[in-house]
């Protein structure tokens, strides 16, 4: 695994709660972040999605990831689930992407 790992999981974390205080204090209830995003008439399973995919398109244009290292660190325990989800919401294979985008 590699040092940056980590970084790249906390930015994650980080980017889906910026906006509000529970990054100042560390902790938030889930029911107060449910009624957050019940306010801004958003769910918190989509903007996950968002960021993982944003996450995820970053990591594999930087050809020093592979695609299961990019599934692990998005938090797919099979490579395989990584690759349907991105099929999913792209209509392309991770693979697929990276060679369009090369």
């Amino acid at each position: 695994m590699r040092e940056g790992d980590a970084l790249v999981q906390c930015r994650l974390e980080q980017r889906l709660f910026r906006s509000h205080a529970q990054l100042d204090s560390g902790r938030c209830d889930p029911r107060t972040v449910i009624r957050r995003l019940a306010e801004r008439d958003a769910r918190f399973g989509d903007l996950r999605a968002a960021q993982q995919l944003e996450m995820a398109r970053r990591m594999l244009d930087d050809a020093g990831y592979t695609v299961s290292e990019v599934g692990h660190l998005l938090g797919y325990g099979d490579p395989a689930n990584f690759g349907r989800a991105f099929k999913r919401l792209t209509g392309q294979s991770p693979s697929e992407y990276r060679r369009r985008t090369r």
